[in-house]
């Protein structure tokens, strides 16, 4: 007789996603922009031009996701969902001087709210 074998399911919660280098997100309805480091994020209303005076570092695990329409940059713009101020201080790059229409495709990555 075969030998039964019982399979033991564990159920593991999903990590929350979290975005990259210079993506773009909203955090409790402010934007911002990954900045290097670990797990740093720019509101992008703190901006000067587009440099970042205050890194702030964010845990993501304490904000719940939410998923965005909107894939890009560009599609923030067309949307009026971006003001033309925010959208003036994004980076996206080493290549931004000799690529400026690079901007509209820096990734959007989603919504955080803190749980």
């Amino acid at each position: 007789m075969p030998e039964r074998i019982n399979h033991k399911i564990e159920h593991k919660e999903s990590p929350m996603p979290h975005p990259s280098l210079l993506d773009v997100v909203m955090v409790d309805g402010r934007w911002a922009q990954v900045v290097p480091g670990s797990d740093s994020i720019a509101f992008l209303d703190e901006k000067v031009g587009k440099k970042y005076s205050v890194a702030h570092e964010i845990n993501w695990d304490d904000y719940d996701f939410i998923p965005l329409d909107e894939r890009f940059v560009g599609d923030l713009v067309d949307n009026s969902k971006m003001t033309d101020v925010e959208y003036s201080k994004i980076a996206w790059g080493s290549e931004q001087d000799e690529h400026p229409e690079l901007k509209e495709c820096v990734t959007v990555f989603g919504e955080y709210k803190k749980k």
